[in-house]
């Protein structure tokens, strides 16, 4: 098991300790959904769906400044935005 120094929460997360809590999460849910049967997964499926649904004009809107965040940064539409 890969151990973490602990650090003191300023609200940024210091990249590698991040990436590192990050794989353990993913490594964790995969586990968890190895294990779970298909009417779990279904549902799962359909409460993301529904989320995303519900907040697709809140996710437009956050997703066209990230564009234009891009934009600013010099970044083309090279990934299939215009």
């Amino acid at each position: 098991m890969t151990q973490v120094n602990a650090k003191i929460d300023v609200g940024v997360p210091d990249a590698r300790d991040y990436a590192v809590e990050l794989g353990q999460r993913a490594r964790a849910a995969a586990r968890a959904l190895a294990r779970a049967g298909t009417h779990d997964k279904d549902r799962a499926l359909n409460v993301i769906a529904d989320t995303i649904l519900d907040r697709r004009e809140l996710l437009a809107t956050e997703n066209a400044k990230d564009i234009e965040a891009g934009r600013g940064n010099g970044l083309s539409g090279a990934a299939g935005w215009s």
